[in-house]
């Protein structure tokens, strides 16, 4: 295992073997990007979003941009991966906070669940997926 280091804008190590590399992130466990390596031919089946950590505010105006006529469960699910794939923590609470001002969406409701995890408040979390899966 390396030292950690910024890979894509992520505070990550890599792990290693004869056959295969990968970069995981210290924030969420991400893993990308991971290369496999065979008898000479390397092939890396993981692919990265073409931007970076931060960037959340760019996409955020991008969704914002999408005609109304679009379903909001659908955008509230677009910006919180977005912010999930970014590793924006930080970013993906904060639309989770907006979304459920508005909305008791499904993916507002698991990510307020997410949230509640990595503050470490994991029996929130759980009774909160818990009632959610009761809703059917």
């Amino acid at each position: 295992m390396t030292q950690p280091s910024e890979i894509h804008g992520a505070t990550s190590v890599t792990v290693h073997s004869n056959v295969v590399k990968a970069s995981v992130t210290l924030t969420g466990a991400h893993v990308a990007p991971v290369v496999f390596t065979e008898a000479g031919t390397s092939v890396e089946p993981y692919s990265l979003a073409p931007w970076q950590p931060g960037e959340i505010a760019g996409i955020d105006r991008l969704l914002k941009s999408l005609p109304p006529r679009i379903n909001d469960e659908a955008l509230i699910r677009l910006k919180l991966d977005a912010a999930y794939l970014l590793f924006d923590t930080n970013g993906a609470c904060a639309e989770v906070r907006r979304a459920l001002g508005v909305s008791r969406s499904e993916a507002a409701q698991r990510g307020q669940a997410f949230c509640l995890a990595i503050a470490g408040d994991g029996g929130k979390a759980e009774l909160s997926l818990r009632l959610l899966s009761e809703q059917g």
